[in-house]
């Protein structure tokens, strides 16, 4: 028994058309359309090779099998029923747009956080709005105890410091020395000229 000749796919193409992939959604005996390009000797079926590094090939006529692909050409392939197809090129294929309408599949809500509920009064009605709790609002952190407090006590020395001249007519310098002193006793601190220093001693705690 001779074996079945070998067709490129190019030279399909050639002669029938760019073909077009379908998808069977339904047995192929319910699509007439898919019947009758069987009928007409427009299809190929495409073998698509999922494991090794063999490389996908066709053959002339409906084969239905896993891991298949159906190509419906616009005019008769003028090769007899399972003649092989050999050197595949996809980009070669067009697909079809979807036929009838598209289905869409309803969105489910999420069984997430429900949706809050409107109040059910309305400004100028007089059922009362309903009261809000007096119960104080939590916080992220607990608030920290106040510290005790002591009492503590420190010696202040203050020191006033002004730096002024006295002018005396004496016989010498002792003579004017002695009247500097008496008109030093009755000297008083200007505080607005003076320059003041406090000295703090370490504060003590008062016994309780």
């Amino acid at each position: 028994m001779s074996q079945p000749k070998t067709v490129r796919f190019d030279a399909i193409v050639k002669v029938s058309g760019q073909p077009e992939q379908v998808t069977l959604w339904t047995k192929p005996e319910d699509d007439a359309d898919f019947m009758k390009a069987v009928r007409d000797q427009r299809v190929a079926t495409v073998i698509q090779q999922n494991v090794g590094t063999k490389k996908d090939f066709g053959v002339v006529g409906f084969d239905a099998q896993k891991n298949a692909a159906f190509l419906i050409f616009p005019k008769r392939i003028p090769h007899p029923a399972k003649t092989k197809i050999i050197g595949i090129k996809y980009d070669r294929i067009t697909t079809p747009s979807p036929k009838g309408a598209v289905f869409k599949a309803k969105t489910k809500r999420s069984p997430g956080i429900p949706l809050r509920e409107k109040p059910s009064y309305k400004l100028g009605d007089t059922a009362e709005a309903p009261e809000k709790s007096s119960r104080p609002a939590k916080t992220g952190m607990a608030k920290k105890p106040e510290p005790k407090l002591y009492t503590f006590t420190a010696s202040v020395i203050l020191t006033a410091v002004e730096n002024t001249s006295i002018s005396v007519e004496a016989p010498s310098p002792s003579a004017a020395a002695k009247l500097i002193r008496s008109q030093a006793a009755d000297l008083n601190i200007d505080l607005t000229k003076a320059r003041i220093t406090r000295r703090i001693a370490m504060p003590k705690r008062n016994k309780s």
